[in-house]
């Protein structure tokens, strides 16, 4: 069983459609929306966007944050591999990072022209603009590792 993480922001448009067709070809898929779904800041701070910086990470240690956290960071732990929707937040972007760090494939799905080119986006093992972009790139890197 391959297990691939999708880093993506909330608003991403191809997000949904990303899970169904990795799961379509058998990928399990950790999908955040599903796990998370009932994560909001507003939970616990009504007023969490007029915070200072200070009163921002301070939020980051509230339980509800933590639990929202562990079961992101656990299924990275997890994962074999990392799809990365662009364009994306800061969040979705350092989750990349994170797979690169720990030497995991990371697949960046671009489907339309974002501001301008990204430089580190060459760090991925990929590049794609198609959804069947990202699963013929995943089934190589798992066909390869497989021999």
């Amino acid at each position: 069983m391959t297990r691939i993480y999708v880093a993506s922001s909330w608003k991403h448009e191809s997000h949904d459609e990303v899970v169904k067709a990795l799961r379509d070809a058998d990928y399990t898929v950790y999908n955040y929306r599903e796990e998370n779904a009932s994560f909001q800041w507003a939970q616990i701070d009504k007023d969490f966007n007029k915070l200072d910086a200070k009163g921002q990470l301070e939020l980051l240690k509230h339980p509800i944050a933590q639990r929202a956290f562990d079961n992101d960071y656990y299924a990275m732990s997890a994962a074999d591999a990392c799809v990365l929707l662009s364009p994306s937040g800061s969040s979705a972007n350092m989750e990349a990072g994170w797979f690169v760090g720990q030497h995991k494939p990371l697949i960046i799905f671009v489907p339309k022209a974002i501001k301008s080119p990204e430089l580190v986006y060459l760090l991925a093992d990929n590049r794609c603009t198609t959804i069947m972009g990202i699963i013929r790139a995943l089934n190589q890197i798992f066909e390869l590792r497989s021999k």
